[in-house]
């Protein structure tokens, strides 16, 4: 049966010299397309397209000079034949060479701030396990964070308006009231009707 050829591939495999082969570095390599055409081998393009994948997983909104990095893929040329293999690496350690210098926008802190505002001035009036819930909530921001971590700048500030929320009051101390309260004569028949009514008053206030 006839086998239909769509490619030859012609191979160096000796050489007239003194030493036959050893003056080849690699194998010299030549094919023939059906068009008759030869068929140059192509660069290796496997780090440019990694780095280029990387690139365009990053938000460029977030970054003061990912110009750089565009520039960087923007130079790059496709299509080198394999004898320009270092120029395609080059192009590669380019673009992760831009990346590597990004500079990162700063996390937004204002709900942070807002949150830390809404806090008591004086906070001896609340239990100590709240209060030590909300301290421990502000002094847990940590300072500088960049703004891929806004998500978690965001959460700080939510456990900041938790812990204000959670805040309780101290129950109140009634050992003065008692005390007076023990002062009042057992028999108050000598008194005048509008002053025990008073008292009285009072004391109903505090049951």
């Amino acid at each position: 049966d006839a086998v239909e050829v769509k490619e030859v591939k012609l191979q160096v495999l000796d050489a007239t010299g003194d030493q036959p082969n050893k003056q080849f570095s690699a194998i010299a390599e030549i094919r023939f397309t059906e068009t008759g055409l030869p068929v140059v081998p192509k660069a290796n393009y496997k780090e440019v397209n990694a780095a280029i994948k990387v690139a365009e997983a990053l938000n460029p909104a977030h970054y003061t000079n990912f110009d750089a990095v565009q520039e960087a893929i923007d130079a790059v040329v496709k299509g080198l034949p394999q004898e320009q293999q270092a120029e395609v690496d080059a192009m590669a350690a380019a673009i992760n060479a831009a990346i590597a210098a990004l500079d990162e926008l700063p996390a937004d802190y204002s709900k942070v701030e807002a949150a830390q505002a809404k806090m008591p001035t004086d906070l001896s009036g609340y239990t100590s396990e709240t209060k030590l819930a909300l301290i421990s909530a502000v002094t847990a921001v940590p300072a500088g964070l960049k703004i891929s971590k806004q998500a978690e700048v965001d959460a700080y500030a939510k456990a900041i308006e938790d812990a204000i929320a959670g805040l309780k009051l101290k129950p109140a101390d009634y050992n003065d009231v008692d005390a007076a309260i023990a002062q009042i004569p057992a028999d108050l028949s000598i008194y005048t009707d509008e002053t025990v009514e008073a008292l009285e008053a009072v004391i109903s206030s505090f049951l």
